[in-house]
């Protein structure tokens, strides 16, 4: 995948939907979306209650959690010699992040929309357009770091949903999700991981499912 960018995010993110059939049924509303995105938010506040690695795989013979470093941001591919057998799912805080950041550049995606530019116009000094993800992760930490300042990772969390919820009060889906664009880069930044990783992982995963993959709801 290269170098990711916001947009170059976007891109992938809504072109991975259109090739599972995600836009198959009738349009979803932002309400819908920002309780989506929300739902991957709330995930992530489940790995942190649970006590779990930022990104780990479960092993499929002993169900025994395995954390994923650095290095391990390669393939969740499993193979016998040569040939993949099976991906297995990756899990954590970094990663459903990273599905909350996914789910924002899908819908800019299909809106033709310029997500850095979106999450620029937040407020953050740096120029965005051009930045790689990690990159991103850091302009937005720097100017979203006193927001964050002494509060939980739970609560760090509340405010992103909180964000996500200004849709249903009158914010614009565009500037409701860019805000909490920012603040899911700008957390994770904080919380030292490796969004872009995560998200490339992720991605990857998500390539190699089936069409409409877990029983979900169109």
């Amino acid at each position: 995948m290269g170098v990711l960018t916001l947009n170059k995010l976007a891109k992938a993110a809504y072109e991975a939907s259109v090739s599972k059939g995600w836009y198959e049924s009738p349009k979803r509303s932002d309400e819908e979306i920002a309780q989506l995105i929300i739902s991957e938010i709330v995930e992530a506040t489940e790995e942190v209650r649970n006590k779990r690695p930022p990104v780990y795989i479960i092993n499929k013979g002993d169900g025994a959690i395995c954390p994923l470093e650095a290095q391990d941001f390669v393939s969740c591919e499993y193979r016998d010699g040569d040939k993949p057998v099976f991906y297995m799912k990756p899990e954590g805080e970094s990663v459903e992040l990273g599905d909350g950041l996914i789910r924002i550049g899908d819908y800019f995606g299909a809106h033709g929309w310029d997500l850095a530019q979106a999450m620029q116009q937040v407020g953050v000094v740096d120029k965005l357009l051009d930045l790689s993800l990690a990159q991103v992760c850091k302009a937005c930490s720097d100017f979203m770091e006193a927001q964050f300042a002494g509060l939980s990772p739970l609560a760090c969390h509340l405010k992103i949903e909180r964000m996500l919820t200004n849709v249903d009060a009158g914010m614009s889906a565009r500037r409701a999700f860019g805000e909490a664009g920012v603040a899911i880069a700008a957390y994770a930044h904080l919380r030292g991981y490796d969004l872009e990783a995560s998200i490339k992982l992720k991605m990857e995963y998500n390539s190699k499912r089936e069409y409409r993959h877990g029983g979900k709801a169109l």
